[in-house]
């Protein structure tokens, strides 16, 4: 990798509709101007670009956080065109992302994917900054799915600064008021239910009162450098990691809510990916034979701290049965044709 390009970034957000806008001019904009997070990359090379509707940037715009975004760095307003990806939402938000792709390739810069439901505790930002100088190609981290509704007043009561209008949480805090407020589609997945959900990209082992330690098939690609080559059809987290990063050993896990912690407020009322299963290492086998490529079933071996409290016999527990159901699950696949 050429070291010039090192200090390249482009940050890209997708963003349209007046909830996730709502949500990301009062919340998310705050949390990433942090003195850990955004400010972290003041002496980079960075652009900020986001790809939205008219409707949506000139609200955006109006908000004390984007006027201090832009003085940090230039941002990029990009218009969409909502009649792309036939109405449904995912196809849309992946072809914005295939554009941001492209256009940051050319630049040879790194791309920091940052979903506008998503936020980080503080210095999340910095770390991410010391492993790209690393040279690592990828960083990725597991979102923890929290409810919207719940945590959102807690944040700007508690977390809020109107002085620089930043919402600055450490990793801790954000563990803590998370641990009350998991979203329903969190705990469908967490293991030692009768049934959970039918979906297991994640799977959850409780800490009682500490956290979770998790097992996951899909994380999110936070940061991507990738060449001019490197072009996918599908999704920012599947076939373009396979693309960008051909060698897995440049791809950098985050194993630890105190390195990065990413949490995604989403609303109460969204619906479950449908049905329920029992919770076995065959059917959790099963379920990766058809949704898992070999990347996805990489990540799935390491165990992943979401921490509040940490005492260690109490997460080596968790990391027992996680590491047993993990093995088994990578026995049965073994089999697969």
């Amino acid at each position: 990798m050429n070291s010039s390009t090192l200090n390249k970034f482009h940050f890209i957000t997708v963003v349209w509709g007046d909830a996730y806008t709502d949500l990301y001019q009062n919340i998310v904009l705050p949390n990433l101007l942090s003195a850990g997070n955004l400010p972290a990359f003041a002496g980079e090379e960075a652009v900020f670009k986001i790809y939205t509707t008219l409707r949506s940037a000139d609200s955006i715009k109006l908000s004390p956080a984007f006027e201090r975004l832009s003085k940090l760095m230039p941002v990029e307003f990009i218009l969409m065109d909502g009649s792309k990806g036939g109405g449904n939402k995912y196809r849309l938000w992946s072809e914005y992302n295939r554009q941001a792709v492209a256009a940051a390739q050319k630049k040879g810069a790194g791309m920091i994917f940052l979903p506008s439901d998503q936020i980080y505790a503080d210095g999340s930002f910095k770390r991410l900054l010391e492993i790209a100088r690393t040279g690592k190609k990828a960083v990725m981290v597991a979102g923890l799915r929290v409810i919207k509704e719940e945590l959102m007043p807690l944040l700007l009561k508690k977390f809020y600064s109107s002085r620089d209008h930043s919402i600055t949480i450490s990793s801790r805090q954000l563990m803590r008021l998370a641990l009350n407020c998991f979203h329903p589609i969190t705990q469908a997945v967490v293991y030692g239910r009768k049934r959970i959900g039918a979906w297991p990209s994640h799977v959850y082992f409780p800490v009682p009162g500490e956290g979770l330690l998790a097992r996951c098939f899909h994380l999110h690609p936070l940061l991507v450098r990738a060449g001019e080559k490197a072009s996918f059809s599908g999704t920012i987290d599947g076939d373009f990691l396979t693309a960008a990063c051909p060698d897995f050993n440049d791809i950098q896990v985050i194993g630890s809510s105190d390195e990065i912690l990413a949490v995604e407020l989403d609303e109460r009322a969204q619906p479950l990916n449908g049905g329920a299963m029992r919770p076995s290492a065959l059917n959790l086998a099963a379920w990766a034979k058809y949704n898992a490529d070999p990347y996805h079933r990489e990540y799935f071996k390491t165990s992943i701290k979401f921490i509040a409290d940490e005492t260690a016999a109490s997460w080596a527990a968790a990391e027992g049965l996680a590491a047993g159901l993990a093995d088994k699950i990578f026995f049965w696949l073994r089999f697969e044709p």
